[in-house]
C-alpha cells in the first residue's frame, strides 16, 4: 500500500498538484513564514475579529468560564446541550426571524448533514451551480443524491433544468451560495428567488459561508433582505465571524428534522461551550464593525481598480479577488515571487478550481491598508 501511495503523491508533485502544510506564524495582518515577516493575503478573518486580542480580552472578562467550559464533551443530543447552545440559536433565530437556527461544528458539518437529511425524504434533485463548495459536492454524493449542475450563475441554464425537471420530481432544491469562494462573484438571489416563484416544488438553498458579516445593511449576508424566500441558509462563523461553527437557518418542522436525521450533527461531540459563546457575543456587537466592512469594500474597490489599470487578468467582485495565472507552474512561480517580495498569496490548483483555471487568490481584510494594496501591485509589476 505505501508503494501506491508513494507513486500517487509523486504524480501530484509531476503535475504541480502536491499540496504540503506551510510552516507559518502568526502576527496581526502578517505571517512569519520561514522566519520571514509576510503580508497576509491568504485569511478569511475578513473583519479583523480574529486577530482582534483586545476584543477577545474584552470577551472573556465578561465571560462566566464555570458554565462555559472548554468542552461539551458530548454530543447535543446526549449530555451536550448547554444553556449557550439554545441562547445562541434563540438570538439567531431573531436576527433572522422567521427561521429557526440549528448550531453545526462547522458549515462543513451543516452542508453534509443537511444534505443528506434532505435527500433522505424522497423524491429530491438538487440544481446546484457548478462552482458550488466542495462540502456541497461530498455531502451530495455521501448521499449518493440525484443532482444536476446549472452553468455557473447562469439563469438561463437553470431555468431550462427546471423546466425539465420539476415534473418529473416531488421536490426542486436550488444550491448556491452567497459570494462564490474562488471566483468572488456574487450569487444572483433575487433572479434566483424571481424563477422559484413560478413553481410550487422549488426551494432554495444558501450557503452564505463567504457573505456573512460581508454583505448587508446589518452584516447577515447576501438573505439578509429575503428571509422569507430563502428556505435553507447556511452560515459559517470560522471566517468573518472569527470564532469557529456553522449553522442551518430554516424552518422549524426542517430544524426538528435535522436534529434527527443529520448524521454530521447527531454523532459529532458538540463544539466546546466556549466557543459558542465568543459567537454570540460577536452577533450581539456586530454593530461595532460596520466602519471595518466599509473599509473592507473600499480595499476591495481599490485592488480592483488597480488591477485593471496595470491589464491584469483577474476575477472578483468582492473580498475576493483572483489573478488568473491558468497554469499550475505559473500560479507557483507568482506564488513564490510574492514570497520574495514579502506578500503571503498561495497558489490555488486543481481540485480546488477546474482545470487550467490555476490562480492566485488574494482574500481581503479589514486589518489590510491602500499601502498594503500598492505594495502588491508593485511586486505584480516587477
Amino acid at each position: 500500500m505505501q508503494n501506491k501511495v508513494s507513486a500517487i503523491l509523486k504524480d501530484l508533485q509531476k503535475d504541480s498538484h502536491l499540496r504540503i502544510l506551510q510552516p507559518l506564524r502568526h502576527q496581526g495582518k502578517y505571517l512569519l513564514h520561514n522566519k520571514k515577516k509576510v503580508l497576509n493575503l491568504a485569511s478569511n478573518d475578513y473583519l479583523g475579529i480574529a486577530q482582534d486580542i483586545a476584543l477577545q480580552q474584552n470577551f472573556l472578562k465578561q465571560c462566566q468560564l464555570d458554565s462555559t467550559p472548554f468542552s461539551s464533551s458530548s454530543s447535543r443530543s446526549l449530555s451536550g446541550n448547554f444553556a449557550i447552545f439554545e441562547e445562541l440559536e434563540e438570538f439567531l433565530s431573531q436576527l433572522y426571524a422567521p427561521k429557526n437556527a440549528l448550531l453545526f461544528n462547522s458549515g462543513y458539518h451543516a452542508n453534509i448533514g443537511s444534505i443528506n437529511a434532505l435527500h433522505q425524504i424522497g423524491g429530491v434533485l438538487f440544481l446546484v451551480d457548478s462552482f458550488v463548495h466542495a462540502s456541497i459536492f461530498d455531502g451530495l454524493r455521501l448521499a449518493h443524491a440525484k443532482f444536476k449542475r446549472f452553468k455557473h450563475n447562469n439563469m438561463q441554464d437553470l431555468k431550462n433544468l427546471l423546466e425539465s425537471s420539476t415534473h418529473q420530481y416531488e421536490h426542486i432544491i436550488i444550491v448556491s451560495e452567497g459570494i462564490f469562494s474562488m471566483d468572488g462573484d456574487y450569487c444572483k438571489i433575487q433572479e434566483i428567488i424571481a424563477l422559484k416563484k413560478n413553481y410550487k416544488n422549488v426551494f432554495i438553498y444558501l450557503d452564505e459561508a463567504h457573505s456573512l458579516g460581508v454583505c448587508g445593511e446589518k452584516l447577515l449576508g447576501l438573505s439578509e433582505n429575503f428571509l422569507s424566500s430563502i428556505d435553507f441558509i447556511v452560515l459559517a462563523f470560522g471566517k468573518a465571524i472569527g470564532s469557529i461553527g456553522g449553522c442551518v437557518l430554516c424552518d422549524n418542522i426542517f430544524k426538528q428534522y435535522f436534529i434527527n436525521k443529520a448524521r454530521s450533527f447527531i454523532f459529532s461531540t458538540a463544539l466546546p461551550p466556549i466557543n459558542i459563546a465568543f459567537t454570540l457575543y460577536i452577533f450581539k456587537n456586530l454593530q461595532i464593525f460596520f466602519e471595518k466592512n466599509k473599509h473592507l469594500q473600499t480595499l476591495s474597490l481599490y485592488l480592483q481598480k488597480k488591477l485593471k489599470e496595470n491589464n491584469f487578468d483577474f476575477l472578483g467582485e468582492s473580498q475576493i479577488i483572483s489573478l488568473m495565472t491558468y497554469t499550475n507552474i505559473k500560479s507557483l512561480e507568482i506564488m513564490h515571487m510574492l514570497l520574495d517580495s514579502q506578500i503571503y498569496a498561495p497558489a490555488i490548483r486543481p481540485p480546488s478550481v477546474p482545470i487550467n483555471q490555476a490562480r492566485i487568490r488574494f482574500s481581503l481584510h479589514a486589518n489590510l491598508s491602500l499601502k498594503d494594496l500598492d505594495l502588491l501591485i508593485e511586486a505584480l509589476c516587477k
